[in-house]
């Protein structure tokens, strides 16, 4: 800190948020459960800001590193929140981003149960020894290990060639195994061990937005993480996603977010009251007070008040229920019935679409009032890449075989992400390669490099690139 300090001046230091925004090191000091789940925050907060330069208002978004894989859904450009979250399988009644994780990542182990099926994961290698061909000890077949085999990885440019990859480490592991005790190919083994990560991939999406009443074709997928760009075209293609966006350094994205999340602070008030009860003045008195405490503490962080916002929210349930519902409100200084009424209308649709049903003739609760304090960091702002010429040809690096389903081996062309100009098209079959991450390009997809050097895959050849906003927050 002292480093920083000296090379930047005097700064505060932040800290992230699972509610997608950043406080100060004191709070977070005094209310340590704020940062749960607070790096993964950061990616899907990191996906929306891209989604602002795309085009893309309803994204997924996928976070696939070496041992987890972590969703998270936006609509509107804004992340789904919710107060019903969980911690190592304890509740965390705080607001946080409605982040889904399973145990899916380049280190998941594949294996083979006593009634001798198949698994791959949640069991990871972790880092330590790592997938088999780590040479670091590790023994197990991984996903890594079977992108490996694949021909997906090229094993002297592992992080860009500073730990080059053992290939007969990988194709004995999955050998002894998984193809021998199944009576499989070497490459039938791999592709499989592909095939089951990628459904259990599929299966968490869904719980996160089918389950839900999200029309998943509706969205484009945005993949970061290390592993992340290496599945998310086939995990697109099984879902019916048409568009995939992969960032630029994807690896690093949800670090990025940090970068681009505005200060906030959250406050709630339980109030506990049937909608038959509810006197409008309470309501009021009580949204107006929460905000009040808000405006308070971003004035105590010296946050100007052009760069305050606020946002108010209830949680609803209906009468008997033991769960509720956060419903968005409109910020007022007046309330009457017909803006309760209002309230419980917009509580019955969300019930509708998360639940499909909603009871519009039963009681409302109004449990909790939520008011948000936020404080706008200064913007930041990506400069547009000049275009290059039609051809790609200046980042071709390689032509290789590589495994995809229903076709095997195939005749791939490998290029240089950092090679790769705006305007840029790649056809599939192709693997874009950077030093931390491979974008696989499956048969029948195409890539292209967006103005702010995103790669966006779509089917059915070269894409076309929505139209993006200027660079902002």
């Amino acid at each position: 800190l002292e480093r920083l300090a000296a090379k930047y001046g005097e700064v505060d230091l932040r800290i992230m948020q699972a509610n997608g925004g950043s406080i100060t090191a004191e709070a977070a000091r005094t209310a340590a459960v704020k940062t749960v789940n607070s790096g993964p925050a950061g990616g899907v907060m990191a996906g929306a800001w891209i989604g602002r330069l795309t085009g893309d208002r309803k994204l997924i978004t996928v976070d696939m590193g070496g041992t987890s894989f972590d969703i998270g859904v936006i609509e509107g450009g804004t992340p789904t929140v919710t107060s019903d979250g969980k911690f190592a399988g304890y509740p965390v009644k705080i607001p946080i981003i409605d982040i889904d994780t399973i145990g899916a990542g380049g280190g998941s182990i594949a294996w083979i149960d006593k009634g001798g099926v198949l698994n791959v994961g949640p069991q990871s290698a972790g880092a330590d020894p790592g997938p088999a061909c780590y040479g670091l000890g590790g023994s197990e077949p991984t996903v890594t290990d079977a992108n490996l085999v694949l021909g997906r990885v090229d094993p002297a440019y592992f992080l860009g060639g500073e730990m080059p990859l053992d290939p007969e480490l990988a194709r004995r592991a999955i050998r002894t195994r998984v193809a021998k005790p199944l009576g499989l190919s070497l490459e039938e083994a791999a592709a499989g061990i592909i095939r089951l990560v990628n459904a259990n991939m599929v299966k968490g999406i869904g719980v996160n937005s089918i389950e839900r009443g999200l029309d998943v074709r509706e969205f484009a997928l945005i993949a970061f993480g290390g592993a992340g760009p290496l599945h998310a075209a086939e995990l697109a293609g099984e879902l019916g996603i048409r568009r995939v966006v992969v960032p630029p350094y994807p690896a690093a994205l949800s670090a990025f977010g940090l970068l681009v999340s505005d200060t906030r602070h959250d406050y709630v008030r339980t109030i506990a009251r049937r909608q038959s009860e509810l006197q409008p003045a309470d309501l009021l008195a009580a949204f107006l007070a929460l905000e009040e405490a808000g405006r308070a503490q971003l004035a105590r962080e010296r946050v100007p008040p052009a760069l305050q916002r606020y946002a108010w929210s209830t949680d609803l349930r209906y009468e008997g229920q033991s769960y509720e519902l956060a419903t968005p409100v409109e910020r007022t200084r007046r309330m009457g019935r017909g803006t309760i009424e209002r309230i419980v209308a917009r509580f019955n649709a969300l019930h509708q679409q998360v639940y499909a049903y909603s009871s519009v003739d039963e009681e409302t609760e109004f449990i909790n009032v939520r008011a948000a304090a936020i404080g706008r960091v200064p913007p930041v702002r990506l400069p547009r890449g000049r275009p290059g010429g039609a051809s790609p040809g200046r980042a071709l690096k390689a032509r290789r075989p590589v495994y995809f389903a229903g076709t095997g081996f195939v005749p791939t062309t490998v290029y240089e992400r950092d090679r790769l100009a705006p305007g840029q098209g790649v056809p599939g079959p192709a693997l874009i390669e950077e030093p931390a991450s491979v974008t696989v390009v499956p048969p029948g997809w195409g890539a292209l490099v967006d103005p702010y050097r995103n790669l966006v895959l779509a089917l059915r050849g070269r894409p076309r690139p929505r139209q993006a906003a200027r660079s902002r927050r």
